[in-house]
């Protein structure tokens, strides 16, 4: 029972050392031995063009200051910046033109809802992590295992705002503004 116990543990730990070698490990786009590539989608160009620049910005800084403090793994984080126009159409443009020209691994910044929800099947397809900045429902429910919402959705964030208050102020008196979005 011992023999076969022992040879069983070396077959595991043979099998392991063969494993984290990398002999059976895929390719991962965006990955290599010293650099991971994550993109900012950010608007430049569209209406949202007052929150792109500060959005890559603040990106550009983050990253900078993860890369200074020495490689993860022995890879730096290599950050591609591009315009979406925080449009669907627009934001499916650039995603098609990082995923398959600058060949990112995930898409760590992307201003915009309904842009970012325009390109979901694309990052499922392509096995493109995004973590979105925005609040819309379709990042979270149902789940989805390329999409990481970073952030509490704005109904929970509103939620424990009221909470809050109520909490400090029984009796306070609070309204709600609708935005109403008139097209002509």
């Amino acid at each position: 029972m011992k023999t076969r116990t022992i040879i069983l543990i070396l077959f595991l730990a043979g099998a392991l050392c063969f494993m984290t070698t990398g002999a059976w490990a895929k390719e991962v786009r965006g990955v290599t031995d010293t650099e991971v590539k994550i993109a900012c989608l950010a608007d430049f160009s569209g209406p949202g063009k007052f929150a792109g620049p500060p959005l890559a910005m603040g990106a550009q800084t983050y990253i900078k200051y993860i890369n200074d403090q020495g490689p993860i793994h022995g890879r730096k984080i290599n950050l591609i910046v591009e315009d979406n126009g925080i449009l669907p159409n627009t934001t499916l443009a650039a995603a098609k033109k990082i995923i398959f020209k600058d060949e990112i691994f995930a898409i760590g910044f992307n201003l915009g809802s309904s842009g970012s929800s325009a390109i979901i099947p694309l990052c499922e397809e392509n096995k493109v992590v995004m973590m979105p900045h925005g609040a819309n429902k379709r990042f979270y429910s149902p789940g989805n295992k390329w999409v990481f919402v970073p952030f509490s959705t704005q109904f929970n964030m509103a939620s424990r705002a009221v909470e809050y208050i109520l909490e400090q102020n029984p009796k306070a008196r609070m309204g709600i503004i609708p935005l109403i979005r008139i097209c002509h």
